[in-house]
C-alpha cells in the first residue's frame, strides 16, 4: 500500500477532485489512489520519486494535478469530494488484503 494517509493528503486530493466534474471523482480518485501506490513502490525500489507520479503519497500525486483553489469557509462540494476519497482509499485498503 502507498505511504500513510494524512489530513493534507485528503485536502489535496479533495482539491484535485474538485477540479473536475463530479460525475468523475470516483474513477480520479481510484486512479490517484493507485498511481500513489506505484509512486511508493517506485520509490522504495530506487530512491527517487517517480517522475510523473511522486514520492509515493496521495499528496504529492493530487499536487502534480490540476486543483480547485483553498477557499475559506471550505467551497460548495468539498465535503463531498471528501467523501468520495475517503470511502475510495477505504475501499482499496480492503482490495489489497
Amino acid at each position: 500500500m502507498m505511504r500513510a494517509v494524512l489530513l493534507a493528503d485528503l485536502e489535496q486530493g479533495a482539491r484535485a477532485l474538485l477540479a473536475r466534474p463530479d460525475c468523475d471523482w470516483p474513477d480520479l480518485a481510484a486512479t490517484m489512489i493507485a498511481q500513489a501506490h506505484i509512486a511508493d513502490k517506485y520509490r522504495k525500489r530506487t530512491g527517487r520519486a517517480h517522475p510523473d507520479w511522486g514520492n509515493g503519497t496521495l499528496h504529492d500525486r493530487a499536487i502534480r494535478l490540476p486543483r480547485a483553489p483553498i477557499r475559506y469557509p471550505t467551497p460548495e462540494g468539498f465535503h463531498e469530494a471528501l467523501s468520495v476519497l475517503l470511502q475510495t482509499y477505504i475501499a482499496s485498503r480492503h482490495q489489497n488484503r
